[in-house]
This record gives C-alpha cells, sequence and structure tokens, in this order.
C-alpha cells in the first residue's frame, strides 16, 4: 500500500513567512524590555545612592590664607584662587558629594568679603552646605588644604544665613614701611613740580597750600632727609667692595657684573642704592606720625567713595560707605626697617577703595598737600588716585552682631572668631607678616609704587601741589577730571548730538522732530511740588543708632497686637462713630472705658511705637480726621474748624503720647507708591497739631518725617524681631527715646506743603457746579 505524497512545498514557504515576522517583533521587543530593564537598574542604584547619602548641614568656616600666588578669593576658572583650592578639599574629604563637585552653586557657596589678587585674610568666613557628620573633619580638609590656607573651625548656622548680608562690619589691615611718607627724591619730576608750583600759588587766598603745617614739615624733612651730607656719605658707603656687593645682590641680580657696565649706568644703579639705604634707614617722627592720623580721620563716617573705586558715578548711592575708625600703631622696626600697621573698620568696602585711600594719604602726607584737600574728593569731581600695592593688605575679621543676637536668641552657635585667636595670630606671624615683609625687602615693591608717582610726567597728579581753582586755570576747562561730572556727561551728550546730527544731514523731516522731542516733566513749573525733608547722611546714621538703640532695652516681638480689638471694630461695628475708633490710635490717650488689664497687656511697641507701613499710615489718617467736623462734607478743608469732641479728648489727656517722629526707611522701598503720600499726609497731621497743641510746646510742636539711608529696614527689621519693617511711628513719651526726638527736632526741618499756605486760591467744587 503507498504512502499518499505530502505536499511540503506549500506548507513550508507560509510557516518560513510567518516565523521571520515574528522573530522581528521578538526583537524589538527584547531590546525595549532591555531598556526598561536598564532604566529600572539605573533608578535602582540611584535609589541605593540616596539611601546612603548623607544628610548636608549649612554651615560657617572659618578660614585664613595667603593670598600671594592666587587670582584673589572668589572661584574664577581656570585661574588658581582660594575657594577653588578649598572646594577640592571638601570635595576630596566626603563633605561635599561626587554629585555636587562640578560646581560651588551647588553647594550654595558664598562669602563674607571678596579679596583681591595678591591680598590675605586672617579671618574669613564662608558658608556653603556640607556633610559635617564624619569623624575628625577638620583635621582631614587642613590635610588636603596647602599650608598657606587653613580653616579654623565650622559651625552650623540658621538656614537663611548669607555671610554677606548678614556680615555687618569688616576690620581690614595695611601693613606699610613708613619711608614712603618722606618727600619724593629732589630730582624727580614731582619734586620739581612741587617747587614750581609753590612758587605761582596765590598766598592771600591759599595761604595753607605756603604756610600750613604740612607744607612746612615737608619743607624741613626734604632738607633734613635729603640733605647733601647724607648723599655723600652713602656714596662713601656704597664704593666699598663689601657693601657694595652686598646691595647690588639686594637690589637686582643682573646688577652683580657691575664692571662690566657703561659709567652712566653704573652711576644710576648708584644713586638708586642711595635712595635705597635712606628709605630704609628712616624713622618717622612723632609729628609726621600725628599728621597721618589725622588724614586718615578725615575718612571717618559715610561718605561718597566714587573716587575710590571704579565703575562709580558721584550720583550712584550705592558708592556712598561708612567708615567707623582708622587705627595707626606706633611704628615697630622688622628686618632693619620700620613698618606702621593701619586697621581699617568699616561697614563695607567697594572695589580697590581700601587700596586708594591708602594712597591717597600716603601722596598727600609726601607731598606736602594740606589735609582740606581730602574732603574734595568726596564732591563730584574726579580724581585720578592709584591704588597702593595690595600684597600689605589682609581682612582681619568679619563682625555678625545682629546675627549672632538672633542666634542667642534661638540657641543656636554664635559666629565668634576669637574663639580661635591664638591660631590665626601665629599663623599671621608666620604666612602674612612674614611673606610681607620678605616680599618688599626682595621685590622694593614700596619703591616701585612711589617711583611711577615721582617719575610721571603727567599732570594726572597736579591735584596734590596745585589748588583747585588754579588747577582749572593751569590745565584748561576743557580737562574733564577736574570739572563737575554732570557738566562733563552734558558736554559729552552734547557732542554726540552734533555728531549724529552731521551723520543724519541727509534725513528727513520725521527724523529731526525725533532729535528734537524732550519730555515734559523738565519743563512743567509747578511752586507746589511736594519734597522729602532734607536729612545729611550723617545725621541719618545718628538717628538710625538712637532708634536701634530704643529697641535694645525691650524684648522682640513676632507678632502683631490687636490695638484694642481693632479689627473687631472696623469689621463688626461698622456704625460705631469714628471718635471711638480714633481712641485706638491716640497712642497712650487711655480713656476712663479702657481697662488697666487690658493696659497691662499690650506691649512696649502697641503702647509707644506704631510698626510698618500700614500701622502708621492709620494713625496719621486718624489724626488728620481731628480736624475735620463730623457734621461737614469730606471735601471742605479741615483747617478752618476743629471738631471740639477730638480736641476735649485730646486735652483732657493733656496729649500724653502723640505721635512725635514717623521714621521711613526710603531707600529700600522698590515702589515709591507706597512711601509718595508721606509727606503729604504728614504736613496735614502737622497742620492740625500746630493748631491743637499748648502754646509751651512750640519747640517740639508737630510732627518730623525722617527718612533712613539704604540697608536701615534690615537692621530695624532684625532689632524689632519682625520679617519686614520699613516704617515707624514713634510717640512723645517713648521710654529712652528722649534725645533722639530732640536731635531729630533740632536737625529735621517739619514737612512742607506749599499747597496747604495758600488756602484762599483753593475753593470747592463738584460735578453739579462744573
Amino acid at each position: 500500500m503507498e504512502c499518499p505524497e505530502l505536499n511540503l512545498e506549500t506548507e513550508e514557504p507560509e510557516s518560513n513567512s510567518f516565523d521571520a515576522k515574528r522573530t522581528n517583533t521578538d526583537i524589538s521587543y527584547e531590546i525595549e524590555s532591555n531598556k526598561r530593564l536598564q532604566v529600572e537598574e539605573e533608578s535602582l542604584r540611584n535609589e541605593d545612592k540616596t539611601k546612603s547619602r548623607k544628610p548636608k548641614r549649612k554651615v560657617a568656616c572659618f578660614i585664613g590664607y595667603c593670598g600671594t600666588g592666587y587670582h584673589g578669593m572668589q572661584v574664577n576658572n581656570p585661574n588658581r584662587t582660594i575657594e577653588g583650592d578649598l572646594f577640592k578639599a571638601f570635595v576630596n574629604t566626603g563633605a561635599i558629594a561626587e554629585m555636587n563637585s562640578d560646581d560651588p552653586k551647588k553647594s550654595s557657596l558664598n562669602r563674607a568679603a571678596r579679596t583681591d589678587k595678591g591680598v590675605h585674610a586672617a579671618c574669613n568666613v564662608l558658608s556653603l552646605k556640607l556633610i559635617i557628620d564624619q569623624p575628625n573633619l577638620l583635621e582631614r580638609i587642613n590635610a588636603a588644604l596647602p599650608e598657606t590656607i587653613r580653616v579654623w573651625g565650622v559651625s552650623r548656622t540658621l538656614g537663611s544665613f548669607n555671610p554677606r548680608t548678614f556680615c555687618e562690619e569688616r576690620i581690614y589691615e595695611y601693613l606699610v614701611p613708613s619711608y614712603v611718607f618722606i618727600p619724593p627724591y629732589p630730582m624727580t619730576h614731582l619734586a620739581q613740580r612741587i617747587t614750581k608750583h609753590r612758587e605761582i600759588i596765590n598766598s592771600k587766598e591759599n595761604d595753607d597750600w605756603i604756610n600750613g603745617h604740612e607744607y612746612l614739615l615737608y619743607c624741613k624733612d626734604t632738607k633734613s632727609i635729603w640733605s647733601d651730607e647724607k648723599i655723600q656719605q652713602l656714596k662713601k658707603m656704597i664704593n666699598t667692595p663689601s657693601i657694595s656687593a652686598k646691595n647690588v645682590n639686594e637690589e637686582d641680580e643682573e646688577t652683580s657684573n657691575v664692571s662690566s657696565k657703561p659709567h652712566e649706568l653704573l652711576e644710576k644703579e648708584k644713586i638708586k642704592q642711595i635712595e635705597q639705604e635712606i628709605r630704609r634707614k628712616y624713622r618717622i617722627s612723632s609729628e609726621r606720625l600725628q599728621l597721618i592720623r589725622d588724614a586718615f580721620k578725615i575718612f571717618e563716617g559715610s561718605h561718597n567713595f566714587h573716587n575710590f573705586t571704579v565703575g562709580k558715578t558721584f550720583n550712584d548711592k550705592s558708592a556712598y560707605r561708612l567708615i567707623k575708625s582708622f587705627t595707626i600703631s606706633e611704628p615697630k622696626l622688622i628686618q632693619n626697617m620700620e613698618w606702621i600697621s593701619i586697621k581699617i573698620h568699616g561697614q563695607s568696602f567697594m572695589l580697590h577703595q581700601i587700596r586708594k585711600m591708602i594712597a591717597l594719604i600716603i601722596l598727600v602726607v609726601r607731598c606736602g598737600t594740606p589735609l582740606s584737600f581730602i574732603p574734595k574728593t568726596f564732591k563730584s569731581t574726579r580724581f585720578n588716585i592709584p591704588k597702593a600695592p595690595g600684597f600689605g593688605l589682609l581682612l582681619e575679621r568679619p563682625i555678625f552682631t545682629g546675627y549672632n543676637k538672633r542666634a542667642e536668641r534661638m540657641k543656636r552657635e554664635i559666629l565668634d572668631p576669637s574663639l580661635y585667636e591664638e591660631e590665626i595670630q601665629t599663623f599671621k606671624e608666620t604666612y602674612i607678616y612674614h611673606k610681607i615683609f620678605s616680599e618688599e625687602s626682595k621685590e622694593n615693591l614700596f619703591r616701585s609704587f612711589l617711583n611711577y608717582i615721582d617719575l610721571s610726567t603727567t599732570n594726572d597728579f597736579d591735584y596734590l601741589t596745585l589748588p583747585m581753582e588754579q588747577l582749572t586755570e593751569q590745565l584748561g576747562k576743557n580737562n574733564h577730571i577736574l570739572h563737575d561730572e554732570m557738566e562733563y556727561n552734558e558736554i559729552r551728550k552734547k557732542e554726540s548730538k552734533n555728531l549724529l546730527a552731521q551723520r543724519n544731514t541727509s534725513g528727513g523731516i520725521r527724523e529731526k522732530e525725533k532729535k528734537q522731542r524732550t519730555s515734559t516733566k523738565f519743563y512743567l513749573n509747578n511752586p507746589y511740588i511736594i519734597q522729602w525733608p532734607k536729612i545729611s547722611k550723617e545725621d541719618q546714621e545718628i538717628i538710625l543708632s538712637g532708634i536701634l538703640n530704643i529697641f535694645s532695652f525691650f524684648p522682640n516681638q513676632r507678632k502683631k497686637n490687636k490695638i484694642l480689638g481693632k479689627k473687631r471694630n472696623l469689621k463688626d461695628n461698622k456704625d460705631t462713630d469714628y471718635i471711638d475708633r480714633d481712641k485706638e490710635y491716640i497712642g497712650e490717650c487711655v480713656d476712663d472705658n479702657i481697662s488697666s488689664s487690658q493696659t497691662d497687656k499690650r506691649e512696649f511697641t502697641t503702647k509707644y511705637m506704631t510698626l510698618g507701613i500700614n500701622e502708621t499710615t492709620k494713625l496719621l489718617e486718624m489724626y488728620s480726621k481731628i480736624g475735620i467736623p463730623s457734621s461737614a462734607p469730606s471735601y471742605l478743608r479741615f483747617f478752618d474748624k476743629i471738631d471740639e469732641n477730638h480736641l476735649s479728648l485730646l486735652k483732657n489727656n493733656k496729649l500724653a503720647n502723640i505721635l512725635k517722629i514717623v521714621v521711613i526707611c526710603k531707600e529700600d522701598i522698590q515702589h515709591s507708591i507706597l512711601y509718595s503720600y508721606f509727606p503729604t499726609l504728614c504736613g496735614v497731621v502737622n497742620e492740625v497739631l500746630s493748631k491743637i497743641e499748648a502754646p509751651d510746646d512750640n519747640s517740639q510742636s508737630g510732627i518730623r518725617l525722617v527718612t533712613l539711608p539704604k540697608g536701615s529696614e534690615q537692621q530695624l527689621s532684625e532689632a524689632a524681631g519682625l520679617k519686614r519693617l520699613a516704617a515707624i511711628g514713634i510717640m512723645k513719651n517713648t521710654p529712652h527715646a528722649e534725645k533722639i526726638i530732640d536731635f531729630i527736632f533740632k536737625k529735621v526741618p517739619p514737612p512742607q506743603i506749599p499747597w496747604l499756605k495758600h488756602p484762599t486760591m483753593f475753593h470747592p467744587t463738584s460735578i453739579i457746579e462744573t
């Protein structure tokens, strides 16, 4: 029996094609599944890492460093910086995780003070987030750092801590050899210009330039220091072989082969050696040292230091800085050279400010310039002031007074550099002072700085040798260095407009009209412009310190108290007469209806102060309503009649604690709409109170409106324990405020509202009348 043949040919192609399609989908499916597995594995690994990751803490690091060989403090890739080496050490010791090691911003790195290239710091403060739960972390960090950089300590801080904003004061030190204050060598260009210009100075108008103590001391020291006898003695010393070889090696290695040089070059080398020997052997007199102290004293206080930095103009408000003190030490003899330490205590400093201040005093003292010239640098005239060498400057320490008070209240660590005083002092003497002294003895950097000034043939430093009036005539009116910055800017604008007009002479009428357009606000002649009372910067600082002193006597409060149920009265009792509500805002004018228990519960600021713009505004508005009769329409003037109910309320209480001072942090508020109405409102209240106050109170009648300098809002907020505090109202009988109130009434004029002085020029109108 034969088996039937199987038709395999028709079945095989169908099965093969089906298997091929299935294989392609399987492959793509396997690839996708593998990708999913890889993603899941990576996520699992990341979860393991996060589980094993240690927590980061916000800390403050106290550091000290020698800035020689570094391009400043702040990270500046690819240059070598102090923060760059510190960040690497934190990463290598595990204080910063690997995932955050590529960018310091991930660790919230900040610093209290930035230092320039070559500037040192005995104690600076960094803040960043570190993993501090490690044994011997401080020792391991210092082991990973070079010897010229040390970390003194690591302290936990509040999460909001930023060393730059919380640092209230900084102390710097500048070391300078005493010979920089001696007069220039008589053969230099600067010394010859001093002699020449003194001959043309008008002695009647500028007697201090001719017969002043500074110039007389200059002439006296020039004769004694640069006398012919001393120069001849030093020539003999230099001509001896042993001393000559020694001095030549100290000055320059290239001058060791003296015999091969021409005769003229050899004489120049000898003159340099003579000058340097005179400088090294110089010992400053007590008279000149006192002159230096008097000169630095002029910098103390708040001034416009736009001439002592770069990129700032006279109109730039940030150019104002507060210098608290300059301390000049007694001279010390180190390595056969006399040195002087200058300590600068200030609130904050701009770029190159300290080095330019030091340089100006050096130039003024050594040139015999009157000290009366120094305050002129605070005005709009621009001067070319050089920078003193940076290697003599070091940051002593930053100060965090406000933050430490806040930390103590919250029972946290305070930032106190004195805990590391011994280590800091040892480091300063070993790595900073020694570096400064040795670098000056080898490189003569201060001598190079003085040579640049003495040998300059330009007129950039003629302000040291001529009074301003004759200097202007000497150089001409087109010299922008000597003229008001605003005038100079106007001249430049006119020149640029003329250039544009020449380029676009073929333009149409429309383009010419665009050029001629001006803003109308400059041409409005309004005689009733409202202005803020003018207060000097010095008086503002005194007022600020006085207000902070008031807060120091009383505990801080963080919650606004309801003033005798203020919100309840305003919301629930809307029909209540406004006279009853005014009792809540008239300060200490306590009515019989108010119980003693309610009065005792009110805190200090509720009794004697209003905190914030809203509270202060409401109190001023209630005072202004005193002048409006209850039956009068709202649009009528309120100075003709006084509401008897309010008047009796005030007189019965004998004006026990009426509002006297309104303080506004105007510079710290961004939008003018938040404070522009205060002059008008205070002027209205001032008119009302002047009509009802007793005649014996004329010395302190009305109220005063005070503006505080920039940065005051933060200080007041910290003193009051509030997040923000931009306005304060101070009552008459506020404890510990008598002196500051008297000072304000003497220094601050009352708010002037011109349209209130001419009431007959105005009359009420309405829509019906028109």
